[in-house]
C-alpha cells in the first residue's frame, strides 16, 4: 500500500465519519423535537386565573387552591396574602377569592373596601 492509496482511505474515513456524526446529530433533533411537541400537547393548559380558597383563622388568612386544597400562603391582611402570593407566584394570573364562609366572606369585602380607600391596586 503506497502513500496516495493510504491518504485517500483516511479521507475517506473522516468524510464517513463527519457525515456519519451529522447525520446522528440530525436524527437526535428531530426526536427530541417530536418528543417536546407531544410533551406540549399532553400538557395540561394553563389557567390564567387562580381561584384561592380563603379562611380567616385567629386573624390569619389562610389560602389554599380551591381546587386541590393544596397550601398556598398567608398573612394577617389581604394585601400580605396578595404580596406572598406574587412572591411565590411571581408569573400567576388572576387571583379570585373564594371564602371559605360566610364571616371570611364579610373579612374580605371589608379588607376589599379598605384597599379601595387607600388606593391600592392588586
Amino acid at each position: 500500500m503506497n502513500l496516495d492509496m493510504l491518504f485517500t482511505h483516511l479521507v475517506a474515513f473522516l468524510a464517513g465519519a463527519i457525515a456519519a456524526s451529522a447525520l446522528i446529530r440530525w436524527a437526535a433533533e428531530r426526536f427530541v423535537d417530536r418528543l417536546l411537541t407531544e410533551i406540549e400537547k399532553e400538557a395540561p393548559p394553563q389557567s390564567p386565573e387562580t381561584r384561592l380558597e380563603i379562611e380567616v383563622v385567629d386573624n390569619q388568612v389562610l389560602c389554599y387552591n380551591a381546587d386541590t386544597k393544596e397550601y398556598i400562603c398567608q398573612g394577617q391582611t389581604l394585601a400580605q396574602v396578595i404580596d406572598n402570593f406574587k412572591q411565590r407566584f411571581p408569573v400567576a394570573g388572576d387571583i379570585k377569592l373564594v371564602p371559605a364562609n360566610d364571616d371570611t366572606r364579610e373579612w374580605a369585602r371589608a379588607q376589599l373596601a379598605k384597599l379601595n380607600e387607600t388606593g391600592t391596586s392588586i
